[in-house]
C-alpha cells in the first residue's frame, strides 16, 4: 500500500523516487535476495552498505538496495529515517540512465589523525549518483560495466 510518493528531478530526469510504504514487507527475504543479485551487490557497494548485517554497530537498521522490478532494472533502497521515524524507499531506474555518460571521479581524503581513504564518485548524466568511501576504483567500475553489459540496457540520448 503506497502512502506517499515524492519525485526529485533535475532537468526533467528523475534521479530517485522517494516513497514510504506500509508494514508487511519481508525485509530479511529482500536482504537475502539482494545478496545473490549482482546489480544489487554493485549498488550496495557503491552506496557503502554492508548487506551482511541487519543492524550496524550502533543498533540502527542497515539500509540496502534490492530489486523492485529486476527485468526493468528498477531497484529500491530501504532505509530508516530517524527524523521522520519511518522507513523510506528510494527507487532507481537503471534503464533511465545513458551508460555512455557514466563517469568516475577518484580522489583521496585524509581524515584528522592521518587516515587516508580513497573515494570514488559515480557520475551519471553529469550528476553525482554515489560517493563510495574506501573503494577499489577498478572493482566499482567493473561492477557498473557488468550491470550495463549483462543486466540493464540503459538509455540512449542524442543530446
Amino acid at each position: 500500500m503506497l502512502i506517499k510518493t515524492t519525485q526529485l528531478s533535475l532537468l526533467s530526469v528523475t534521479l530517485f523516487t522517494l516513497s514510504s510504504y506500509a508494514q508487511g514487507v519481508d525485509y530479511e527475504l529482500l536482504r537475502k535476495q539482494a545478496a545473490n543479485d549482482t546489480v544489487a551487490k554493485v549498488l550496495n557497494y557503491a552506496d557503502n552498505f554492508d548487506t551482511r548485517e541487519k543492524t550496524n554497530p550502533y543498533g540502527a537498521f542497515n539500509p540496502f538496495w534490492y530489486a523492485s522490478d529486476k527485468k526493468s532494472c528498477i531497484y529500491r533502497k530501504i532505509e530508516w529515517d530517524a527524523a521522520l521515524a519511518r522507513e523510506v524507499h528510494k527507487e532507481l531506474n537503471l534503464n533511465s540512465f545513458n551508460y555512455a555518460t557514466l563517469k568516475f571521479r577518484t580522489y583521496s581524503l585524509t581524515y584528522p589523525g592521518g587516515e587516508n581513504i580513497v573515494i570514488v564518485e559515480t557520475i551519471v548524466d553529469g550528476r553525482p549518483l554515489f560517493r563510495t568511501e574506501r573503494a577499489d576504483p577498478e572493482y566499482l567500475m567493473n561492477g557498473w560495466r557488468i550491470i550495463y553489459t549483462k543486466y540493464c540496457k540503459g538509455s540512449t540520448k542524442e543530446f
